[in-house]
C-alpha cells in the first residue's frame, strides 16, 4: 500500500452507492460530463469512461460495459498502486513473481512516487512480460490510481493488491481460479492475515462471512459490510460500471480515505453473484509509515474525503444507504471537532450536502441556498448549490440539492424483467430483461428474482403489464412481482426454494418476521409462510394474526407486529390432540407475552412465546400416553411470575385425545384451578406461583408452630395430672387393716 494512501482505519458499514461532490472552479456545471472521445485529457483528468475499450465496450442501449470476445486474455489483472513504498515493494512483487498460476498480468500504477520504488520495481520485473507500469503525471491519490490501473488492465477479472502488502503464498491465484471454476461468481472474497510490527494474526475486518454463493440484494449488503477493495477477485466490467456510477469528477478528486467504502458501495449493485473462499490470500501490513498510523495527523484530509463519500451515497436509490450516509455525515463533525481548526471544521460544513445543525454556527447556508450580501439566497429550480457558494446548472433532474443522471444510478434501462419457467418461445423488446430458468445460468425462479434489474418482475406472462399497489399479483395472465420487495425478502430467507413457494401464493403484500421455529408451519390469512435462515415471509393483503400448525393440526393463534420475533419449538409427534384453556388457568394475560413450556412424563413436547393467546392445542404421541401420564404446563408471564400446572391424564381422556387426532378436532381437557380430590375432578391441578409458594411456606411454618405448641401443652397437662395424683395419695391416705384382723378383733370383743 502507498505510505500516503494506506487504507484508513475508519471502517464503515453501508450499502449501495452514488455521487454528489465538489467541482473544480474551472467546471461550469456539476455532474455535466464532457463528451470528448478520449478517456483522459491532456492533464490526465478522467473525462470519458465510456471510451474504455481494451477487451470491453460500452453498450449504448443498456448503458453498461460488456466483455469483448477475444482469443487471448489474462484471467486476472493484479493492480498495484505505488506511492513512496520503496521499503516494501520488493516483497510485494516477489510474491507475484513466484505465483504458480500462469494466466495473469500485473499492472503497476506509479502515482508520481518520489522515492526509489519504481526503480526497484523495474529491476525486479525486467524481461517479465506479465508485468507493466503505467504512470500518473502527478500524485492523484489511491482512488484515481486504482481506476487508472483497472482502465489499463486487460484481464477479465481484477485483483487489487497494495504495494506494501503481499500475497500469502505462491498458490493464491491458482487456488482462487480453481475455486471460481465451480460456480463462476462475479466476485470471490478471500481472507487476510494482519501483520503488525512482527506479529501476525487473522484480520477480522476482511473476514469471509459465508462460503455459499449469494445473489442480489445480499451481494450489495455483503460488499458494504466488507468494503475493503483488496482481497477480492472482481469482474472487470462490474468495476467499470461502478466507476461510471461514481462519475469522472469524483474520481479526479484526490481521495485517500474511505475510498474502499466508495468503490465497494458503488460496485455492489452491478455484481450478480459473490462467493467466499476461506484461504489466506493477502498479508496486510501495518507499519509506522502507513496512513492508518498517521490518522491523527490526517483528520483534515479525512473530513474532505468523507464529505465527498457521503454526498455520493446520498444519491443512492436505496433507503438503507441514504440513511447510513446521513448517519456518517452527521457523526463526522463530532469525530473531527477537537482535532482540526475551526476553519477546517466549517469547511466540512460547507462541503457536505446535508443540513447539519452546526452549519448555522459556521455561517453556512442550508443546502440548495448560497450566501449573498443579504443572507442566503435559494438556487433556481434546475440548479444546485455547490458548497453554499454558487448555484450550478443541472442538465439532469434536481432532487434534494442533487443532480441526477439516472442512467449512472440505475442497474440498466430495463422497464421490466420476464422470468420464463417453460419452453414457450416469446419475443420481447430491448427494454425487457428476459431470464429463462435453465438450470445453468438461471438455476431457479428465486435465482432469477435475485438477478432481476428492473422495478417489476413478471413470471410466465400471457398478457400485458398491470397496474397494482400490491407487492405480488397472481391471476390468469401470470404473476407480477415488485422487484425490490421480493429481493428484500430473498436477502432474509435466501434463494433456495423461495421462487417455488412464491408460485403457489395468492395476491398480497410481502411481510416478514424473525423466527426460531422447529416442527411447526406458520400461516397468515390462510397462506403458508416461507421459513428459512431465521425468518418467515408471508404474502397477505394486510397484517393479521399468525396461525401455528403442527402435523397439519392447529396449535394456537398469536398476534404480530413489525418488531415481532416468533419462537416455537415442538417435537414432531402425532397420535393425540387436546386443548387447554390457558386463560382459565391464569397462565396467560391479554396483550402480554408468556413463554409456555409443556412436558409429557418429563419430556418437552412444546415451547413457544404466546401473545394474546387464550387457548393452546397440543399434539402428542399416543404411544407415550398411559393412565396417569403427567402433563406439566409451565408459564413465565410478563410480570416474571412462574405458573405451573400438573395434569394427571386418565385413560378415558387419552382415548378421547386419540379420537380427536383422527377427527382433527382437539379434545378439551377440563382442568380446575384448585387442588381437589382425584375422584372429584378429571385431572389434578397443582398451583405454584412465587406468591403461592411464599404463602405455602407461611402456612407450613404456622402449622409446625401449632404442632409444637400442642405437644408442649399436652406434656404440661400430663405433668399436671401426675402431680394431682401424687398429691391425692399423700393427703387422703387412711390406715386399713386386713379383713381377717378386723374379724378377729370383733370376735374378741364379743367374748
Amino acid at each position: 500500500m502507498n505510505s500516503q494512501d494506506k487504507k484508513s482505519s475508519f471502517h464503515f458499514k453501508m450499502q449501495v452507492p452514488i455521487l454528489f461532490h465538489k467541482v473544480k472552479e474551472t467546471h461550469s456545471t456539476m455532474l455535466c460530463y464532457l463528451s470528448l472521445q478520449v478517456v483522459f485529457d491532456s492533464d490526465q483528468n478522467l473525462v470519458n469512461l465510456q471510451d474504455v475499450s481494451n477487451n470491453v465496450f460500452f453498450n449504448q442501449e443498456t448503458k453498461r460495459f460488456q466483455e469483448k470476445e477475444v482469443e487471448k486474455q489474462p484471467f486476472v489483472s493484479v493492480v498495484v498502486p505505488v506511492f513512496n513504498t520503496g521499503k516494501f515493494i520488493e516483497k510485494c512483487l516477489k510474491s507475484l513473481i513466484t505465483q504458480t498460476f500462469d494466466n495473469f498480468e500485473v499492472v503497476i500504477v506509479n502515482d508520481a512516487t518520489t522515492d526509489n520504488a519504481i526503480e526497484l520495481a523495474e529491476k525486479l520485473i525486467s524481461g517479465n512480460p506479465k508485468f507493466r507500469i503505467v504512470h500518473n503525471k502527478k500524485n492523484r491519490g489511491l482512488l484515481f490510481a486504482r481506476t487508472h490501473g483497472i482502465i489499463s488492465a486487460n484481464g477479465r477479472f481484477v485483483f487489487n493488491l497494495d504495494s506494501d502488502d503481499e500475497l500469502n503464498n505462491d498458490n493464491v491465484l491458482k487456488d482462487i481460479y480453481n475455486f471460481w471454476l465451480e460456480n463462476k461468481p462475479d466476485v470471490v472474497h478471500v481472507n487476510a492475515k494482519y501483520m503488525a510490527y512482527g506479529n501476525e494474526q487473522h484480520y477480522g475486518f476482511s473476514s469471509v462471512q459465508r462460503t455459499d454463493i449469494i445473489y442480489q440484494p445480499q451481494v450489495t449488503s455483503y460488499l458494504n459490510s466488507n468494503h475493503l477493495s483488496w482481497g477480492k477477485l472482481i469482474k472487470r466490467v462490474c468495476y467499470l460500471d461502478a466507476y461510471l456510477f461514481i462519475g469522472e469528477n469524483t474520481i479526479n478528486q484526490h481521495l485517500i480515505y474511505v475510498e474502499d467504502l466508495l468503490q465497494m458501495s458503488a460496485l455492489g449493485p452491478f455484481v450478480k453473484s459473490l462467493q467466499g473462499l476461506k484461504i489466506y490470500g493477502v498479508n496486510y501490513y501495518l507499519h509506522g509509515e502507513s496512513s492508518m498510523s498517521q490518522k491523527a495527523r490526517q483528520m483534515v484530509k479525512h473530513s474532505h474525503d468523507m464529505a465527498l463519500t457521503v454526498n455520493a451515497l446520498k444519491r443512492s436509490s436505496s433507503s438503507s444507504i441514504t440513511s447510513s450516509a446521513a448517519q456518517f455525515a452527521f457523526s463526522e463533525p463530532h469525530q473531527i471537532k477537537n482535532q482540526v481548526s475551526n476553519e477546517v471544521y466549517c469547511t466540512y460544513m460547507r462541503m457536505v450536502n446535508y443540513d447539519l445543525p452546526e452549519k448555522e454556527k459556521c455561517g453556512v447556508c442550508p443546502i440548495h441556498k448560497i450566501t449573498d450580501g443579504n443572507g442566503c439566497r435559494k438556487c433556481g429550480k434546475n440548479q444546485i448549490s455547490n458548497m453554499s457558494e454558487q448555484c450550478v446548472d443541472c442538465n439532469g433532474i434536481v432532487q434534494n440539492n442533487m443532480c441526477f443522471e439516472f442512467w449512472r444510478i440505475q442497474n440498466g434501462q430495463f422497464k421490466q424483467t420476464v422470468i420464463l419457467t417453460n419452453d414457450t418461445e416469446q419475443k420481447f423488446d430491448s427494454h425487457v430483461q428476459v431470464l429463462k430458468v435453465d438450470g445453468f445460468d438461471v438455476t431457479s425462479v428465486g435465482d432469477a428474482i435475485a438477478q432481476a434489474l428492473s422495478p417489476v418482475i413478471r413470471i410466465d406472462p400471457t398478457g400485458s403489464l398491470q397496474k397494482t399497489k400490491l407487492d405480488f399479483l397472481s391471476n390468469e395472465i401470470g404473476i407480477q412481482v415488485n422487484t425490490q420487495k421480493a429481493q428484500d425478502m430473498i436477502a432474509q430467507v435466501g434463494v433456495n426454494g423461495f421462487g417455488e413457494w412464491l408460485l403457489q401464493q395468492k395476491s398480497g403484500n410481502f411481510l416478514s418476521f424473525e423466527v426460531k421455529t422447529q416442527g411447526v408451519t406458520l400461516e397468515m390469512a390462510g397462506q403458508s409462510g416461507f421459513v428459512q435462515n431465521g425468518h418467515v415471509v408471508f404474502i397477505a393483503e394486510k397484517l393479521s394474526n399468525v396461525h401455528i400448525f403442527q402435523s397439519g393440526l392447529f396449535l394456537f393463534e398469536r398476534s404480530v407486529d413489525n418488531e415481532v420475533k416468533i419462537t416455537i419449538d415442538v417435537e414432531p409427534q402425532k397420535g393425540a390432540y387436546c386443548q387447554i384453556d390457558l386463560q382459565k388457568l391464569k397462565m396467560v394475560f391479554n396483550g402480554h407475552k408468556s413463554i409456555v413450556t409443556a412436558t409429557l412424563n418429563g419430556e418437552e413436547v412444546f415451547y413457544g412465546d404466546l401473545v394474546n393467546t387464550n387457548v393452546l392445542n397440543l399434539v402428542m404421541s399416543d404411544s407415550k400416553l398411559k393412565n396417569g401420564s403427567k402433563l406439566v404446563l409451565k408459564s413465565e408471564t410478563y410480570k416474571q411470575q412462574t405458573q405451573i400446572r400438573e395434569i394427571a391424564l386418565q385413560e378415558e381422556q387419552i382415548t378421547n385425545m386419540a379420537a380427536a387426532y383422527i377427527l382433527q378436532i382437539p379434545y378439551v381437557i377440563e382442568v380446575q384451578n384448585e387442588v381437589k380430590h382425584v375422584e372429584e375432578v378429571e385431572a389434578i391441578v397443582q398451583t405454584e406461583t412465587v406468591e403461592g409458594a411464599f404463602k405455602k411456606v407461611q402456612k407450613l411454618v404456622l402449622g409446625l408452630s401449632q404442632l409444637v405448641l400442642g405437644i408442649i401443652i399436652g406434656v404440661l397437662i400430663m405433668v399436671a395430672l401426675i402431680v394431682v395424683i401424687l398429691l391425692v395419695k399423700k393427703y387422703c391416705k387412711k390406715e386399713i387393716k386386713p379383713i381377717g384382723d378386723v374379724e378377729l378383733g370383733m370376735e374378741k370383743k364379743g367374748l
